[in-house]
């Protein structure tokens, strides 16, 4: 890795024979008392002694138990690092060192901030070296170029969350090149020279694993970029289908004899639309199988006429949802679940959501789960009802954060600590999350949470001690 050397202070000399540390350091007036202890600490660790260098500041707690300096000190011992002037040079993690916490607790908001700033460079430092290890690369400068996405790297995406300043804008670039590098592969792969041309390709984008890549690499901007580059693919898959079919204008296909979801361009724009644009595409689909049953109906004579209207008696206004969905396919009934909530008819909705959960269909029992939760939130009844409903959501959210769906691991982790006080849980859901690739955006909206979660479990931790050391006394 490509590293800023630093300058440290040089070493003391040895002890003479027999000289401890407390007999060769006397106290000298207008020096303070933590220049004494490093000076000290600093001949122990020359003598290799680490552990006594680390008991020996801890005995010096017991004069001054809130010095911050004393348990940053401690921190870096631990880590074996000598002194803060060799912190910078370390590569380790100890932002959640106890004794890191308690130095925050207890210092001035100006040194809380310099040693925050310390712990992170040392933890980036850290994480950016396992990245590379993981390559088998040296230089940060590689790290674009490696075919392995950084945007599922949990090293990287540690570093990411942690860094600040100088090192997150270093981070985010390095983020930008290597979609830059697999956007390259992507268009070389399609014969494209440019942006342009990866919209006129004829492979579908979603389709396409370079281009995937890329949109794990990317930051939210160039991410939303990307998607605009997809959207224009879609368009142009769909003006194809519309030329095919002699239509003007998306509405008019709906009246077309060949069914649309059998149409290659129509599927490929579907495939590469944007939410909106797909719920549109499937209301003409949709459409254009209701009138093909009215055109067979007009064709069929009265036998035909009574089986239809038993059939769509039964059916309904989506016919493949709904045969799918009474033949137990989950998808087919966690889709209908979506219709019927789109409409208003929950209680319908649920019904749906509940046949496809219990087949183990994540987007079913996610929906669930945000279905009870609304109504635990919206509840102003009895509070075994508001519990049942809460314990409902927690539930299904569990089952699908089991199976790494990202939604619902963020909301267990809202869910634990703002409902439940549960901050073990909430804290180890967070980090399921941001390992599973929550978005910049989702951990700065969540941080608060990570920040009030750091004290809190500070002062549990303190609160232990001092429960300890008043059962000792007794």
């Amino acid at each position: 890795m490509e590293r800023i050397q630093r300058e440290t202070d040089g070493g003391l000399g040895s002890l003479p024979n027999g000289s401890t540390a407390d007999s060769v350091m006397p106290d000298v007036d207008g020096i303070p008392e933590i220049e004494k202890i490093k000076k000290r600490v600093s001949i122990l660790i020359e003598q290799g002694d680490w552990t006594r260098a680390v008991s020996y500041c801890e005995k010096r707690l017991d004069s001054n138990p809130e010095d911050p300096e004393l348990y940053f000190l401690i921190c870096l011992l631990e880590h074996r690092i000598p002194d803060e002037s060799a912190a910078l040079d370390g590569c380790c993690d100890i932002l959640n060192d106890t004794n890191f916490k308690i130095a925050l607790k207890y210092a001035t908001p100006e040194r809380r901030m310099q040693m925050d700033a310390i712990a992170r460079t040392m933890a980036v430092d850290f994480y950016l070296k396992q990245c590379m290890d993981a390559r088998g690369i040296q230089k940060l400068s590689l790290l674009p170029q490696s075919n392995m996405p950084l945007g599922n790297d949990k090293s990287f995406l540690a570093a990411l969350q942690i860094a600040e300043m100088e090192w997150l804008d270093l981070l985010l670039d390095i983020q930008r090149e290597q979609c830059d590098y697999f956007l390259g592969k992507c268009m070389e792969a399609n014969h494209a020279s440019d942006e342009a041309g990866l919209v006129q390709c004829e492979n579908p984008l979603v389709n396409d694993s370079d281009f995937k890549t890329a949109l794990l690499c990317a930051a939210p901007d160039d991410r939303e970029h990307l998607y605009q580059i997809q959207y224009a693919q879609s368009d142009d898959f769909l003006r194809k289908c519309l030329e095919k079919h002699g239509a003007s204008e998306m509405s008019d296909l709906e009246r077309c004899r060949t069914p649309l979801r059998k149409d290659p361009c129509f599927q490929n724009a579907l495939l590469c639309a944007s939410p909106e644009q797909a719920k549109k595409m499937n209301a003409i689909a949709d459409r254009q199988s209701f009138l093909a049953i009215k055109r067979r109906i007009a064709l069929g004579g009265a036998f035909a006429v009574f089986i239809t209207i038993v059939y769509l008696f039964f059916v309904g206004f989506r016919p493949d949802l709904q045969i799918g969905a009474r033949l137990g396919m989950p998808a087919a009934q966690y889709q209908l679940g979506c219709y019927y909530d789109y409409g208003g008819a929950e209680d319908e909705a649920m019904k749906w959501y509940l046949k496809a959960a219990k087949q183990n269909y994540i987007e079913a029992q996610y929906q669930l789960g945000i279905t009870y939760l609304s109504r635990c939130n919206k509840f102003d009844g009895e509070c075994l009802s508001r519990n049942h409903n809460l314990e409902e959501a927690l539930s299904w959210f569990l089952m699908a954060a089991e199976q790494n769906d990202l939604g619902a691991q963020i909301q267990l982790g809202e869910l634990y600590y703002t409902r439940l006080k549960d901050l073990d849980n909430g804290r180890k859901w967070f980090q399921r999350a941001t390992e599973n690739g929550m978005s910049a955006e989702e951990r700065s909206y969540f941080q608060k949470y990570w920040i009030v979660l750091d004290f809190k479990m500070q002062e549990r931790i303190q609160q232990e001690k001092e429960k300890e050391k008043q059962e000792k006394e007794m």
